[in-house]
């Protein structure tokens, strides 16, 4: 295909010269009369233009076409939900599950599933709660489910016999209805073990109060 264009190229250019040759040695020989010759060579040419217009146009239209279809793409990502899912330690001795629509788009009908069994810090299995016996309904973009899943001491402490590793299961449809197939995320606890969490005590809250107050008196 590709030499075929290539030969394509060649002999719309190369084909007119050609062409113009041969009606005008027709006409040196007299086979032709000037004006046959004038009349055949404007009619040659004009079939070039035409087949050189037609096939600007197909290639013009083609690229209009791969444009919208790259339009509809974007438009469709724009509206695709991401759901993502992680352990979180928010300065706290607290360790949260967390789920977490980072998409563009709705996803609706969201199902989770986790293994092994997850307590909480209750020591509930948390596949018991509504979120995931239930699963989420409508999950707009940019929102979050937290759940406590414990305390630190729980996982790391001493004695402590709950797996640090477990398997999330999430499925979920976007707002046009397509079911984006089951997918594993793998969460991992242990990256929590003897991380140091910074707090604010008291005394770090009265010296950002303190020097709130003195930028005020500046002011």
């Amino acid at each position: 295909m590709k030499k075929l264009k290539e030969f394509m190229r060649w002999w719309s250019v190369r084909g007119w010269v050609i062409g113009m040759v041969l009606i005008m040695t027709a006409v040196f020989i007299k086979l032709l009369t000037l004006s046959e010759g004038l009349q055949i060579l404007i009619t040659y040419t004009l079939v070039l233009v035409t087949a050189e217009y037609a096939k600007s146009t197909a290639q013009q239209a083609k690229a209009n076409e791969k444009m919208v279809e790259e339009m509809e793409l974007t438009r469709k990502m724009q509206n695709k939900p991401a759901l993502i899912a992680y352990f979180d330690n928010p300065q706290s001795i607290l360790l949260d599950l967390v789920i977490k629509n980072i998409g563009y788009g709705i996803a609706k009908d969201v199902k989770l599933k986790i293994a092994p069994p997850l307590y909480d810090h209750n020591n509930l299995d948390i596949s018991e709660l509504s979120l995931f016996k239930q699963g989420i309904s409508f999950f707009p973009p940019n929102r979050e489910f937290r759940q406590i899943i414990g305390v630190s001491t729980q996982f790391f402490g001493e004695g402590a016999q709950r797996p640090l590793e477990y398997n999330l299961t999430l499925s979920y449809s976007d707002v046009e209805g397509t079911r984006i197939p089951d997918y594993v995320i793998p969460l991992d606890l242990s990256v929590y073990r003897n991380l140091l969490i910074h707090r604010d005590s008291d005394i770090d809250k009265l010296t950002k109060e303190v020097a709130n107050l003195a930028r005020k008196i500046k002011g």
